[in-house]
């Protein structure tokens, strides 16, 4: 049913917006597989602690839906983040963005495979460069 896949398909956005990353796993396949920038082909665990650590470094962080369409067993969402980075921000690399105390606005598409009522592939595609630089930690030219 459409509207089933569409709220499975919302569950990382929901989750984001119920300050729970758990609320998002629930709904995950076995074998589930994501791709986020600067984190490509990664599992349950490695996409939890990715999107874990947005939670954690925007605290007040919030997600607008824009756009939502559902074909068959695809979800696909255009949304808005927005929130202030006053936590350290851990990247897939390891590497550590300190808090900077900046609000952030940033726009994404978030694509969503569910079969058999679980998410099994997610993809979402935002700008990192723009993130970075609202964060001021680019060099400046």
């Amino acid at each position: 049913m459409a509207s089933d896949i569409s709220k499975i398909g919302s569950a990382l956005i929901d989750a984001f917006n119920a300050h729970d990353i758990e609320v998002w796993a629930r709904q995950l396949a076995p074998g589930f597989s994501a791709d986020y920038p600067n984190g490509v082909g990664l599992n349950a665990e490695r996409a939890r602690a990715y999107n874990q650590a947005f939670l954690t470094a925007f605290p007040d962080i919030e997600f607008h839906i824009r756009r939502k369409v559902v074909s068959e067993d695809h979800v696909v969402i255009e949304w808005t983040a927005k929130g202030t980075h006053t936590a350290p921000l851990v990247a897939p690399t390891g590497e550590t963005i300190p808090p900077t105390g900046r609000r952030i606005t940033e726009t994404a598409i978030l694509i969503a495979e569910v079969r058999n009522g679980r998410i099994v592939r997610e993809a979402t595609y935002w700008n990192l460069l723009s993130l970075l630089n609202q964060l001021g930690v680019l060099p400046q030219r």
